[in-house]
C-alpha cells in the first residue's frame, strides 16, 4: 500500500531535478546575462586600457636586460659616469639628501641622452636642477614611504624600493608633477611588484659588489646599477625597448 506514493516522490523529486537543470540551463544561456557579463568585460578591457594608456606595462621587467644595459651604458663613456656617480654621491651628501632628487633626475636624463646617441658630458649631471621642486618631492616623499617601509619589518620597504628610480624616471622624461611621478610609478610598481623587487634586488647587490675593495670598487659597480635601474623604470613604465649595444 506504501509503495506508490514512494514512487511519486521519487518522481517528483527527479521531475522537480530536471526542472532545476532546464533552469539552470536557460540562466547561463539567457541574452540578458550574456548581455550583464558582455558589459563586464568591457568594463575589465577599460580598465587594462586605462591602465596601459597612462603608461603602465603590465608585465615584469626584463632583469638580465636592465643588468646587460647598465654594462653597455658604462662601457660607453666610463669615466663620465664614474665622475657622475661620485659627484651625485658628494653633492648628495653635502645637501643632507634633499639635493639626491635633482641629482638623480639630471644622471638619468644624462643616461638618455646617451641612450639616444647624443655625446654627453658631466654638465649633463645638473640638468636635474630645471626641474627642482618635482625632483626634490618625487625623490624625498618616495624614499620617506621606503623608509616607513623598512620600519615594518624591512620587507615592505625592500618591496616598493623600486618606486624611487621610476619617479626619477619619470620626471627625468617629462613629468612636472612630483607627487604625480610618485603615483605614476607606485602603480608601475603595484602591478608588477615582485618582478620590480627582483630586479632591484639584483641591481642592489651589483651596485655594492664594490665595496669588497675597500669602497673603491663602488664607482664603478654603482653607475652599472644606476644605468640599470633607468632600464628598470624605462620597462615598468612602458616608455620603448631597452637598446643594449
Amino acid at each position: 500500500m506504501n509503495a506508490p506514493p514512494a514512487k511519486k516522490r521519487y518522481h517528483q523529486r527527479g521531475h522537480w531535478s530536471h526542472r532545476g537543470m532546464k533552469k539552470s540551463n536557460e540562466v547561463s544561456h539567457h541574452p540578458l546575462k550574456q548581455q550583464v557579463r558582455g558589459q563586464k568585460a568591457i568594463t575589465m578591457g577599460f580598465h587594462h586600457n586605462h591602465f596601459i594608456n597612462k603608461g603602465l606595462k603590465m608585465a615584469s621587467p626584463d632583469i638580465s636586460a636592465c643588468v646587460s644595459a647598465g654594462f653597455a651604458g658604462f662601457k660607453k663613456d666610463p669615466v663620465t659616469h664614474i665622475i657622475a656617480t661620485v659627484l651625485v654621491m658628494f653633492i648628495s651628501g653635502v645637501g643632507f639628501g634633499l639635493l639626491t632628487g635633482p641629482m638623480m633626475v639630471g644622471y638619468m636624463r644624462m643616461i638618455k641622452a646617451q641612450e639616444d646617441g647624443a655625446a654627453v658630458g658631466i654638465g649633463d649631471l645638473f640638468k636635474g636642477f630645471d626641474d627642482f621642486v618635482p625632483a626634490l618631492l618625487a625623490v624625498l616623499v618616495g624614499s620617506i614611504i621606503v623608509s616607513i617601509g623598512f620600519m615594518l619589518c624591512i620587507l615592505p620597504g625592500m618591496l616598493v624600493m623600486a618606486i624611487i628610480p621610476t619617479a626619477a624616471f619619470l620626471v627625468a622624461t617629462g613629468e612636472k608633477d612630483g607627487i604625480a611621478a610618485l603615483k605614476r610609478a607606485w602603480e608601475a610598481v603595484k602591478a608588477n611588484l615582485l618582478g620590480a623587487f627582483l630586479c632591484m634586488l639584483v641591481l642592489g647587490i651589483i651596485g655594492n659588489l664594490g665595496m669588497i675593495l675597500c669602497f673603491i670598487g663602488v664607482v664603478i659597480t654603482l653607475p652599472i646599477a644606476l644605468i640599470g635601474m633607468y632600464h628598470m623604470a624605462k620597462q615598468l613604465t612602458d616608455s620603448g625597448p631597452i637598446a643594449i649595444a
